[in-house]
Parts: C-alpha cells; structure tokens; sequence
C-alpha cells in the first residue's frame, strides 16, 4: 500500500495563509507579526486521547521549537514583545485543561482576530459555501 495515502489517511493538516498583523499589546515600536493556523485532524489523532499529560508534551515540543529558532521565554522579561517564533497550541477536541503552563482550550481565542480568522481560512478547507438564513422566531438579535 501507497505510504503517502496511509499518512493522509492517518493526519491531515489544513493550514491557513498567512496573515500579517499589528501587535496586540508590548511595545509600541515592534514590527508587525506574522499568523496563521494549522487545524491536524484524522484518524491517527482521533485514536490519541487528549488529555492533560498529551497536551503538556506537546506544549514542551512547541517551545522545544521555539528554542531552535531563538526564542527562549524564560530569557525574556518582556510580555507580548517581538519573538522569532510562537507556537500555541489552542485547543484539543473536547479537552479542558487549566495549568500553570496552558489553558485550553485557549481562553481568548475568540477574541483574537489574528486566531479567528486564520482558523476560519484552515476550517474553510473544502470551500464550503456559507448560506444565509433569515431570523428565526425567537432568535434574539
């Protein structure tokens, strides 16, 4: 059997473009950041559970990641300063996690158009059209 198929059998990734931002918070000087999305799903993720610890050891290879490309927030006293990298990790299925460490799914991750609208464009995959409805009775406006 055909070991590419397999792989998108087992994983799919649907990333979004990317999106350049202003910044949201630190200084008011730093260059403009960079966003996007990647949304993994399939069967091989489906058959791991999510869970505190799962999430956790992701969580430490994301910023295992971010050490290779020169971030190291420990070295950092600067919140929502310029960095080389950021990876969050956003949510897991149904998990709810709240540690020292993460949060998830990510408390304000509706607040935040530079998660919104990366998401939507990954989500949006297949080009699903939407379709608008009218007003239902008793829907509030």
């Amino acid at each position: 059997m055909n070991s590419k198929k397999n792989f998108s059998k087992a994983l799919r990734f649907r990333w979004s473009p990317l999106f350049e931002t202003n910044p949201l918070g630190g200084p008011s000087n730093q260059p403009k950041f960079v966003n996007a999305v990647v949304v993994v799903d399939g069967e091989k993720l489906q058959a791991l559970k999510p869970s505190a610890k799962n999430a956790l050891d992701l969580l430490e290879k994301f910023l295992a990641l971010e050490r290779d490309y020169g971030r190291d927030r420990k070295k950092t006293s600067m919140k929502w300063g310029p960095r080389s990298l950021d990876l969050d990790l956003l949510a897991w299925g149904d998990l709810n996690l709240q540690s020292t460490k993460i949060t998830l799914p990510h408390p304000r991750i509706f607040e935040r158009n530079f998660v919104v609208i990366p998401l939507a464009a990954a989500m949006n995959q297949d080009n699903q059209k939407l379709i608008k409805i009218s007003p239902q009775d008793n829907w509030p406006e």
